[in-house]
């Protein structure tokens, strides 16, 4: 039976249901497993405790100390975030071009992000590899394998068709 519930994380019973309470049995059928999840980022010894009592299977008579749980994570790799660009403005006109930054970020101390990866390709219009001098490169034109660019910028080109929703006009939208 649970005791009391964990300072920081939560735990749940097999089945998924979320413990909430104290005096929640954790059943026999389950071999009196249960499942416990962390904080998020949470790593160390001694990250959360919680205490369980056990109950006689003939008298249901408590026993006599609870027995706490103390909870240790192993530190792990997280993997790196990238950054979702919405609303990035290229110039006006078709054809039009743009020069957009790759950014990300690794939310392990220390790590950098080493490489970018173009995954699809833009819908109306095409990608480039930046040089390291701030040049059009090759054309990205396959992602069946990720294509690791050589610096954290690519090159857009738009080649879409223009619409006027404004009296300054905008360039349809692009994934």
């Amino acid at each position: 039976m649970v005791a009391s519930l964990p300072s920081s994380g939560e735990i749940f019973l097999p089945n998924g249901n979320k413990i909430t309470a104290v005096d929640t049995e954790i059943p026999y059928d389950s071999g009196y497993n249960f499942r416990y999840r962390p904080p998020l980022n949470a790593n160390g010894n001694s990250v959360d405790t919680f205490d369980v009592y056990a109950l006689d299977g003939v008298t249901d008579v408590r026993s006599i100390a609870d027995a706490t749980l103390t909870i240790n994570i192993n530190a792990v790799n997280d993997p790196p975030f990238s950054h979702t660009y919405l609303n990035q403005t290229v110039q006006s006109g078709v054809p039009a071009t743009g020069i957009l930054e790759l950014k990300g970020y690794d939310i392990d101390e220390g790590d950098s992000i080493s490489k970018y990866f173009i995954t699809t390709l833009p819908s109306q219009g095409s990608m480039f590899q930046i040089t390291a001098e701030g040049a059009y490169g090759s054309q990205i034109t396959d992602v069946s394998s990720p294509v690791e660019l050589t610096t954290t910028k690519v090159g857009y080109l738009y080649t879409g068709q223009e619409t006027t929703v404004s009296s300054i006009g905008k360039l349809n939208d692009d994934r």
